[in-house]
């Protein structure tokens, strides 16, 4: 019986020698030439908002990621929330990052919560914010987090606290069927929507701001060209639904949309009237927020 040589060992010098060289390059001049981008692009969407389509659009022809170097950036985010961070520390992680990954569209919800620094320190850079109407938002997102179970992931876990149960944030008696499931108040997600949009709203000059619907993603093709610089059949608008819920809970079916509608209208119609404006200046039709 005839047998390959193992080549395993000879390999892993050979691959380990490359990996020092590439390190020893990131930190040269060189490296930026070596990997020019054709645009950059940061798109900071809320979770369940097609930042995952987004990225998948573009990865065929360009550097794409979606949570790339994952832990860096939500220990940031966390720090953030927490008021123990610095725009000094954010600004040295994010740059070395950065200059790691080299990516052309940096997909990254959390990348959000610092979009105040990269608007500074990356001037070039753009941003395409995915706007999902809210209360489609929340029914995707209570979904979301009864399909990821992040109860042995500390940092996950304590993300997701401090973004939707911050202090003075409670359950309403009709929410029961929220806290039993261990989900939390409609006050937090609703407040995490709005407050999500309204700091890139506040950090990003609205020149460098492209906004759009998330339904609207798959007739998104002509304006993200505009707006990148780059050819239209370069973006594989195919991809521009995944990352579909794999599973349906109806839990947002057991709360009273009364209380849907009046909190979606306290927290979110306002924002959601801004960004509206802006994402119909790309020319995509409108949908309307159920709230009305």
């Amino acid at each position: 019986m005839l047998t390959h040589p193992d080549t395993t060992s000879a390999e892993q010098p050979g691959k380990r020698i490359m990996l020092a060289a590439k390190r020893l390059l990131r930190a040269t001049p060189l490296w930026p030439l070596l990997r020019p981008r054709r645009f950059h692009a940061f798109c900071v969407g809320p979770a369940k908002s097609g930042t995952v389509s987004v990225k998948a659009m573009f990865a065929a022809r360009y550097r794409a990621g979606h949570e790339a170097a994952f832990r860096e950036v939500v220990e940031l985010a966390i720090l953030h929330l927490e008021g123990r961070g610095s725009y000094r520390l954010a600004r040295k992680r994010l740059r070395i990052r950065d200059r790691r990954l080299r990516l052309e569209m940096d997909s990254f919800n959390q990348l959000g919560l610092l979009a105040d620094v990269l608007a500074v320190e990356f001037p070039r850079a753009k941003f395409l914010l995915t706007l999902r109407e809210p209360t489609s938002w929340l029914k995707s997102i209570l979904n979301q987090h009864l399909n990821v179970d992040v109860s042995r992931r500390p940092l996950e876990r304590r993300l997701r606290e401090l973004l939707f149960h911050p202090p003075g944030v409670s359950y309403q008696p009709s929410e029961h069927s929220l806290q039993r499931l261990g989900l939390f108040p409609l006050d937090g997600y609703l407040r995490a929507w709005s407050a999500h949009y309204t700091r890139i709203l506040q950090a990003v000059p609205l020149e460098r701001l492209l906004v759009i619907r998330t339904d609207q993603l798959a007739r998104s093709g002509p304006a993200l060209a505009r707006f990148l610089g780059i050819p239209e059949a370069s973006i594989d608008m195919a991809r521009n639904h995944m990352h579909r819920c794999p599973r349906d809970h109806r839990v947002f079916e057991t709360l009273d949309p009364a209380l849907v509608r009046e909190k979606v209208a306290e927290h979110c119609l306002a924002v959601f009237a801004r960004l509206d404006e802006l994402a119909a200046a790309s020319g995509i039709s409108a949908p309307t927020c159920e709230a009305r």
